[in-house]
């Protein structure tokens, strides 16, 4: 049973030996998300097995009084479940800031959290906010990007992807590692100060001719578009791969250029990203992901140009968003509809079964007044021997 004691939780003027509660150690935050996660069943049957001590501080009088008994220590307490739970608590926490705020606590969960940091990080990492954005998760392609970064020599079969095979990416990922870890939250730090940074400055306005639903839609819709963007463009410049002119009537078109699986990425953005300085940020020179490509100055309507293409695509995927909504009500409605036929169905059937029953019932009474009046004969006709 491991139990936590003022001392161990660094609050001085504490009386050495005495338990403290662990509630107060932690914040507000922490104790409404450990509350949520640990279960009632949970602390049952652990707390069955492992119950708190009660042991009365040393070198104290105990004082009778009429004030009632101070509570023994609640199941809540985290100090009393065993580490295997602990450690599943950190395993279900939404941010790795969330990890590291609840492990600082105490010195059992901080021993927790240590002997078992590099699983736990690895666990929580596809939800931490540094990967996830209003409506799209950017976690796969982090690793993409990651793994194509740590093993460019084994994945020279696959220059010119745009992506890292899911099996190669299973067996790097096997075995848990702050490292890796590290890593790409550091790839994804770069990617995350771009995207604001071009954000902040191809901000669409109604006096620049754009209606009020684009600028909604680029509000909400911008960061998470310039992110995967980023991520895409990123990935291939590693893979040594490059865009890609598109189809038109069955010929290409060799003035435009795009990404493979991201139309926003194209030649535009490209050359924005490669004249546009944004190696400041810590990303790389992008020169050679458009073919045979010449990279003039940054010239004054370019700025302008990606900021209609982001406008362009937020309004798009804004109405993508919007058409799976629809589709998703007219599904709804359709069943609902189903439903509603069917209720009236049975309602029919139920009002024919009644108009049965009623018959029916006539019946047995007709029955039972010609049982009545032949019982009636027989007796008049046998007498009282009948």
């Amino acid at each position: 049973m491991v139990s936590t004691s003022d001392s161990d939780s660094g609050n001085p003027g504490s009386t050495p030996g005495r338990t403290s509660s662990f509630s107060n150690l932690l914040t507000p935050r922490v104790t409404s998300l450990v509350s949520s996660r640990v279960t009632p069943a949970i602390i049952m049957q652990f707390t069955r097995h492992f119950p708190p001590p009660t042991m009365a501080p040393p070198d104290q009088t105990i004082v009778q009084s009429n004030a009632p008994p101070a509570p023994s220590p609640t199941p809540m307490e985290l100090c009393f479940l065993p580490a295997e739970i602990v450690s599943k608590i950190f395993d279900s926490l939404d941010s790795l800031n969330s990890a590291v705020s609840l492990a600082c606590c105490s010195k059992f969960l901080a021993a927790v959290y240590n002997a078992n940091k590099a699983s736990i990080a690895t666990r929580i990492l596809p939800r931490d906010p540094i990967l996830n954005g209003v409506s799209m998760s950017f976690y796969d392609k982090a690793v993409s990007l990651f793994l194509a970064q740590q093993q460019k020599e084994i994945l020279g079969e696959y220059q010119g992807s745009v992506d890292v095979p899911s099996d190669l990416r299973a067996q790097f990922l096997k075995t848990p590692s702050l490292t890796t870890v590290h890593s790409i939250l550091r790839l994804a730090s770069i990617i995350n100060r771009t995207a604001k940074g071009i954000r902040s400055r191809v901000v669409p306005r109604v006096s620049l001719d754009f209606t009020q639903f684009e600028v909604d839609s680029w509000k909400r819709y911008s960061f998470d578009i310039l992110r995967r963007a980023l991520y895409d463009v990123w990935t291939l410049h590693t893979l040594g791969g490059s865009l890609i002119s598109p189809l038109f009537k069955g010929q290409r078109i060799k003035m435009w250029h795009q990404h493979p699986e991201n139309e926003f990425v194209t030649g535009t953005f490209c050359h924005y990203l490669a004249v546009g300085q944004w190696d400041r940020f810590g990303m790389p020179n992008v020169e050679g992901v458009v073919p045979a490509a010449r990279w003039p100055v940054l010239d004054p309507d370019l700025e302008a140009r990606v900021r209609s293409q982001l406008v362009s695509e937020c309004h798009s995927y804004s109405w993508n968003l919007l058409k799976k909504k629809k589709k998703v009500v007219v599904g709804v409605e359709g069943e609902v509809k189903v439903l509603q036929a069917t209720v009236v169905k049975l309602s029919t059937r139920v009002e024919e079964l009644e108009k049965s029953e009623s018959a029916l019932k006539e019946r047995v009474c007709v029955a039972e007044t010609l049982v009545e009046g032949m019982k009636a004969k027989l007796e008049e006709r046998f007498g009282g021997e009948w």
